[in-house]
């Protein structure tokens, strides 16, 4: 069809139709992707066309999946700025995009895409959704962490030079190109008042876009329910690196253990510690999953914590329906994923009061807010809903009612839709 608009999407990885489609594995991540991308590309005046990195390929890689365009590019090119800007311009080119939407800032591809859409005059038709910003991140990269701790060289760290404090330098560093790139821009698109914070303080001129994300679709047809749930157990969706504090879920924990010595600490993802892998795993353990380790013996929690390995989204749903509380313990984050489906299922939800968080939850009427390195308060409040059956159900209620607003998929389209006529000089086909 002539009358299609082009809009090309670069992110950080496939949705799960594509990977099928391209025959490699599909990688937990990106899921609030799935729903916006199936539903734009099944709008009549529009042709999509998703592009990516990835380690799977040699050559550039392209194919239809479910009428989403794919081109796979071979992650050794991304090694080198010139040739992922040089390539990503050959692909422009051959698309000849309406518009450019770059998911996420924190990869040099994203600045790639920057330069490739500003040597090809695109600029005014570029936006940039915020998804982290790792310019911000590496500020609280290591909070609470004590000094010897950050500079801890286990084996692995001294092969890839990766201690917490170079965890927190290549932050910083991945942060330059990151600016660079929004200083760039003049649309950026966010849904946190932290998020346009952070990018005004970068780039005052650029243009605001608000828009919410859509999340993982098993997560609306479900509800909690406290009755069905296993009594005292804490689930936390991630721990392996330090801005996801799991070292201050496990300074709460012994405190929490006290009065509820049942309690019992679930942790999606892989097990940082490796306690019970192979002595290849154990040789791979990084600095912060020796911390970790650490903090488990130091409270003698080995009887009360749990790792899950990594979770698709039935088993993760599937867990936190399980779970009497959720608990998202992290340094900073903007609008994290894991919390929001916890509050569309309707749970009990305790929160760090950090970046764009204050933004989806609103204390005391929705779940509690506590200060990030304050494990006492963290302790003391999932504690309160350990307690009171009655106000966690009603917490968990409102947390849904406000979230099934927020992820709304139908209202989050078409905001888009919205935002993509507005920067295509307010084009009525699209």
């Amino acid at each position: 069809m002539n009358d299609q608009k082009v809009i090309v999407w670069l992110c950080n990885v496939p949705v799960r139709v594509i990977s099928e489609a391209a025959g490699f594995p599909f990688t937990v991540g990106g899921g609030w992707l799935e729903k916006l991308s199936y539903l734009l590309s099944k709008q009549e005046k529009l042709s999509l066309h998703y592009c990516f990195f990835t380690k799977y390929f040699t050559e550039k890689s392209e194919g239809d999946a479910n009428g989403i365009a794919y081109h796979a590019f071979p992650h050794t090119i991304s090694t080198s700025l010139d040739n992922t800007t040089q390539c990503l311009k050959t692909f422009l080119l051959t698309v000849k995009p309406d518009i450019v939407h770059i998911f996420g800032s924190e990869y040099i591809t994203s600045y790639a895409m920057m330069l490739a859409c500003q040597e090809l005059g695109l600029l005014d038709r570029t936006l940039l959704h915020i998804q982290g910003l790792v310019s911000v991140y590496s500020r609280h990269y290591d909070l609470g962490i004590p000094w010897l701790w950050k500079h801890l060289m286990m084996p692995r760290d001294f092969l890839k030079n990766a201690s917490i404090a170079h965890g927190k330098r290549d932050f910083a560093r991945r942060g330059k190109s990151e600016i660079e790139t929004i200083k760039l821009l003049k649309h950026i698109s966010g849904r946190t008042d932290w998020d346009r914070a952070c990018t005004y303080h970068i780039n005052p001129r650029a243009e605001y876009h608000f828009c919410n994300e859509t999340l993982r679709e098993i997560f609306y047809r479900h509800q909690w329910d406290i009755n069905k749930c296993e009594r005292y157990s804490i689930f936390v969706s991630q721990g392996s690196y330090p801005i996801k504090g799991l070292h201050f879920m496990l300074e709460a924990l012994p405190l929490i253990l006290r009065h509820y010595p049942d309690t019992h600490l679930y942790i999606g993802g892989s097990d940082p510690t490796a306690q019970g892998g192979s002595l290849k795993a154990k040789l791979k353990r990084t600095s912060y999953g020796q911390y970790v380790l650490h903090l488990i013996k130091k409270h003698n929690l080995t009887n009360h914590v749990v790792f899950t390995s990594p979770l698709d989204e039935h088993q993760m749903c599937e867990r936190l329906l399980k779970s009497h509380v959720f608990v998202s313990p992290s340094t900073i984050e903007n609008s994290p994923n894991s919390l929001g489906e916890a509050m569309l299922l309707g749970m009990p939800v305790v929160s760090s009061y950090v970046g764009g968080v204050p933004s989806m939850l609103k204390d005391k009427e929705e779940g509690f807010l506590y200060q990030a390195d304050s494990p006492y308060m963290l302790a003391y409040y999932v504690m309160k809903v350990f307690e009171k059956d009655e106000m966690a159900i009603h917490m968990g209620n409102q947390a849904r009612i406000h979230a099934l607003r927020t992820h709304s998929a139908e209202v989050n389209l078409e905001n888009l839709l919205n935002i993509y006529r507005k920067i295509n000089n307010n084009g009525t086909t699209i």
